[in-house]
């Protein structure tokens, strides 16, 4: 009895051994499982954490090298559903340029929330300007117990990009012109997702190199280039809400526009970029009368022509009156171009049974005589050189200077007989003029050199009147017209370009820049 008694205990006590030894052997394969799969899982995630970091570096570098513009980027076929590594990524981006709140209250240079008066088209995170000073912010907030007031930004780094912390008045504006970018990476690329992740990333755009300028809708308009497209910048604190008729560019940090005055007291509008901002630049002295064009030989040396013969020169300082000889009539001056500082021709409004070519020697500005020429209105002026010079208007008419005098030039049957509203010369045997429509479709004409041909753009523009042109060079040139109008020329063909978010259908008078780009920078926006 005792044997089997024994023989019993050893049989429960082996199934007992059995059963806690298949227990840690199943509580073992399921830690190693669980672990396996928690560490597959986390190898995922860092798959589709690296996947959306390589999608977000695609879009930036896109965006940056102008080969898409940011409203592009959302819906690209090359930035959506891109297959990379074992998953796949989609980049998106949202343009936050909006119309510039201002300051609710004055900042000194270490605040860390700034109170706006409006939140409303800003990045939840990015960059902004304030006069001459770069902010980075981390947040917004609605909340009176964050902002001490309505609005703010958040967690602002003072003094990024390379300018300095300083302290900010009540009313300055606050700028803000980004590309917002979100990639998100998945792995698998098919569905089901496994693990996905995001990363995000922000470009600032840069402005300098080329301006529009307009008619006025509420605020000034000032189109400026990013290096892909016009985007429509300020308002600006200061400068007076009126029409700008045109501009012109010296160099990133300097360039003019002119336009019509504020008041029957007041003198024509001067308004200058140094940069950062534009701002209205005091000229006491000046007629009260409309400013319609603006160039400069440098940046020491600018003229600005108006109404009832107004001319004033920009001597590095300031900008003074200088009236013309007596044999110049009261009439409006349309244009001017200058070879050299002593050497400048002006044009204007008919009188006297002759056009109007006005001539400064560096030390007058002079009426030649202009016998035998139509009596039409000239409307525009360019100068390659001392002894090559055009000049159209009215009715066609297209004028020559030879160094001697002005000559009638009667261009092919192919122009249309209508007004020619601005030239500008790449070289002596290039040269554009645009102008009002014919016949349902805008007007361009060049000069080959031999003679002037009209040029059909590559879609109809109905009614489209275009007043200003500049190029770059043979295959960079932009124009100018009525209700937004914007048209490229790329050495081939000229195409309209659509104007950029926010940018008011007024019409467009001034076109000018020096670079067919500024870049825009990837903004690191660690706000510690």
């Amino acid at each position: 009895m005792l044997r089997k008694a024994q023989q019993g205990f050893l049989l429960i006590s082996a199934v007992i051994i059995i059963v806690v030894v298949g227990l840690l052997a199943a509580t073992v394969s399921y830690v190693v499982i669980t672990n396996s799969r928690s560490m597959a899982n986390q190898l995922d995630a860092m798959r589709a954490h690296y996947i959306a970091e390589s999608g977000l570096e695609r879009a930036i570098y896109a965006v940056i090298s102008s080969e898409i513009t940011c409203s592009a980027v959302t819906g690209h076929a090359s930035l959506t559903n891109i297959s990379f590594g074992e998953g796949a990524f989609t980049a998106m981006a949202t343009l936050n340029n909006p119309t510039a709140a201002t300051l609710t209250a004055g900042v000194n240079a270490s605040a860390t929330v700034i109170p706006l008066s409006s939140i409303n088209g800003y990045a939840s995170v990015g960059r902004v300007t304030i006069d001459s000073e770069a902010i980075n912010y981390s947040g917004t907030s609605s909340g009176v117990d964050v902002c001490g007031a309505a609005r703010c930004l958040t967690n602002a780094k003072r003094g990024v990009a390379s300018t300095t912390a300083a302290s900010h008045l009540s009313g300055a504006s606050v700028f803000q012109s980004q590309c917002s970018i979100t990639s998100t990476g998945d792995v698998p690329a098919t569905s089901p997702v496994i693990a996905e992740r995001q990363a995000s990333g922000v470009v600032v755009y840069r402005f300098g190199s080329g301006w529009i300028v307009g008619d006025t809708t509420g605020t000034e308009t000032i189109l400026g280039w990013n290096g892909s497209e016009w985007l429509h910048v300020g308002p600006y604190s200061g400068v007076a809400n009126n029409q700008l008729n045109d501009v012109f560019v010296n160099s990133l940090t300097d360039s003019w526009a002119v336009g019509n005055r504020s008041d029957i007291s007041s003198p024509g509008l001067i308004i200058h970029w140094n940069g950062i901002n534009w701002a209205d630049f005091s000229a006491s002295g000046l007629p009260h009368e409309n400013l319609n064009a603006v160039t400069c030989v440098n940046s020491s040396d600018c003229w600005t022509v108006g109404d009832a013969a107004t001319f004033a020169h920009y001597n590095g300082t300031s900008w003074s009156h200088v009236a013309p000889d007596v044999s110049v009539p009261s009439q409006n001056i349309n244009d001017v171009s200058c070879v050299v500082s002593n050497d400048c021709w002006a044009v204007g409004q008919k009188e006297g049974g002759a056009p109007l070519m006005v001539h400064w020697n560096g030390s007058a500005w002079i009426r030649p005589s202009a016998s035998g020429l139509p009596n039409m209105d000239l409307k525009s002026v360019a100068c390659v050189a001392a002894n090559d010079c055009w000049a159209v208007g009215q009715s066609k008419t297209f004028l020559y200077y030879n160094g001697t005098s002005w000559a009638n030039i009667i261009p092919s049957a192919s122009v249309p007989n209508t007004t020619m509203n601005s030239i500008d010369c790449i070289n002596a045997n290039n040269c554009w003029v645009v102008g009002n429509p014919m016949a349902g479709d805008a007007t361009f004409v060049q000069w080959n050199g031999s003679t002037w041909v009209r040029v059909f753009p590559d879609v109809r523009m109905a009614n489209q009147a275009l007043y200003d042109v500049s190029c770059l060079d043979a295959s960079d040139c932009w124009a100018v017209g009525n209700v937004a109008g914007i048209v490229h020329w790329n050495g081939s063909v000229w195409s309209d370009a659509a104007p950029g978010i926010g940018v008011p259908r007024v019409n467009l008078y001034g076109v000018a820049y020096i670079t067919g780009s500024v870049p825009p920078e990837k903004a690191s926006l660690m706000t510690d």
